[in-house]
């Protein structure tokens, strides 16, 4: 009885261990034609505690900032040529592989920018893990 309690123990502490609280942003430059750009500069800001990172975009216009705390983020995009683009309200779970998919920056000067809010829920595509809390009460409704 002591030994398959103490082998419960080490695979609970074993599967705690390799849980993934660090989450990812990722997404693709493009530009008006719909033409991938290469080394744009992507920043990624989190705003309760300044956290600040910068990344330039691949030969396919791809860029990704792994190892990501769970917070709320923002994104800006600057190219010479193309408007300025920003978007905030980016708010990010553990674990979550957060892609923002295409972004389509538009000719212009750096001057001139263009800010999107984000509204909706986020859907989780990298994993199928959901979690959450039950009251008693619900936990009740549902017998």
């Amino acid at each position: 009885m002591q030994r398959v309690y103490i082998g419960f123990v080490l695979l609970l502490a074993a599967s705690l261990a390799a849980q993934n609280i660090s989450s990812s942003l990722s997404g693709t430059i493009v530009d008006q034609s719909g033409a991938t750009m290469a080394g744009a500069k992507v920043e990624v800001m989190e705003g309760a505690t300044g956290f600040q990172r910068e990344t330039i975009t691949n030969d396919r216009g791809f860029f990704n900032f792994p190892d990501l705390k769970p917070g709320g983020y923002s994104v800006r995009v600057n190219t010479p040529g193309f408007k300025r683009y920003e978007q905030s309200g980016l708010e990010i779970s553990s674990g979550e592989q957060r892609n923002l998919g295409t972004i389509r920056l538009s000719v212009g000067e750096t001057s001139e920018s263009i800010t999107v809010t984000a509204e909706s829920a986020p859907v989780q595509l990298g994993s199928s893990e959901r979690s959450g809390t039950l009251t008693g009460k619900e936990l009740g409704e549902m017998a």
